[in-house]
């Protein structure tokens, strides 16, 4: 744990503790550090802890960095520990105001989610080309392997994984740039779907290319290595399957958050996540899958109201064990990544 404490005179911060994982750690000059400050109630004399973000710089002594960490994959990332001996702040590099760290952290991690999808929009656009540029020249049996079904059905499933990925980083641009400002859910479910879709591709495209896939002059499996962190960083998705859910659930349980609340699984929105919206997709899609898209939408509402109709106590498995929520989070990543608003 990090910790900053306030001078005397309030002109400094004295941050003690360190880091781990941290990126380009060994090579960074100016950090963005959270900490954990001792605030005293001066109605109740209780103490408690708050979480503050400073702005620190490696000249200000006291930084110091691990070597870099020997990892599986994105191995250009110089990632190493970084720890902090008695580091005096200024106090004018304290971002935000005083306990607003939490609040920080949510946006950064939301900026960073919304990183990886994009950026996993190109890596699988990547392996489809290189699939399907194999199976137009690699032949088989007198003919190139592109022809066979079972090749087939691997690329159009890379396709459909690209574009349900790239739709999803379009409608989260969008809605940033109409200033939505809570899309922590929308973001958790985009960057689950496009971390085990880029995984499942590149997973097909080494099948696709057999042998010369599992060589390192393929091409492919540095891409594999890299790709597996992305499951594990901005937060696993695992959490953030829980988050999905606990979100819908602990809503309806608590009601919305009050002004400024820092409750960190819930968002004025989460509460209708789910429920009928009235919207038909009629115009939207093709005239010729107007009844399909409407067979595909008509289980999330229904799964909206089954939640609504049996609220939960405080205490429930549902709400204080992850593992008892698996089906109703999968389902809500589910049913983003098909059209149900």
């Amino acid at each position: 744990m990090t910790t900053a404490e306030v001078s005397e005179c309030g002109k400094f911060y004295t941050l003690n503790g360190r880091k781990i994982w941290i990126s380009n750690g060994g090579i960074a000059e100016i950090f963005t550090v959270f900490a954990k400050t001792q605030v005293k109630d001066m109605t109740t004399g209780e103490v408690h802890g708050k979480i503050s973000a400073f702005i620190v710089e490696k000249d200000f002594g006291g930084v110091t960095s691990g070597p870099p960490q020997k990892k599986m994959g994105i191995k250009a990332s110089n990632t190493t520990e970084v720890h902090f001996n008695n580091v005096r702040v200024p106090a004018e590099n304290l971002l935000g105001d005083f306990g607003d760290g939490y609040k920080i952290a949510m946006n950064i991690l939301n900026s960073g989610r919304f990183a990886v999808v994009c950026a996993l929009v190109g890596t699988i656009r990547k392996l489809i080309i290189k699939a399907t540029n194999f199976a137009a020249t690699r032949e088989q049996s007198g003919t190139c392997i592109s022809n066979h079904g079972i090749i087939q059905k691997k690329l159009a499933r890379m396709v459909m994984y690209h574009y349900v990925t790239e739709s999803m980083a379009y409608m989260i641009s969008g809605n940033l740039d109409k200033h939505v400002s809570d899309l922590h859910l929308e973001v958790a479910i985009c960057k689950i779907f496009a971390s085990e879709a880029a995984w499942e591709v590149i997973d097909e495209c080494i099948q696709v290319l057999g042998g010369i896939g599992y060589m390192k002059a393929g091409g492919v499996e540095q891409i594999m290595r890299d790709l597996r962190i992305f499951r594990i960083l901005q937060g696993t998705n695992d959490v953030l399957r829980v988050f999905v859910a606990l979100g819908g659930l602990q809503v309806s349980v608590l009601g919305p958050p009050s002004p400024g609340s820092s409750a960190p699984l819930l968002g004025l929105r989460a509460d209708t996540i789910g429920l009928p919206t009235g919207i038909s997709l009629e115009g939207v899609v093709s005239a010729h899958l107007v009844d399909t898209a409407s067979l595909v939408r008509r289980p999330s509402p229904r799964g909206g109201l089954r939640a609504r109709a049996a609220p939960l106590p405080p205490g429930h498995p549902l709400l204080t064990r992850p593992d008892s929520s698996s089906n109703g989070r999968s389902t809500a990543a589910g049913r983003t990544a098909r059209p149900n608003r």
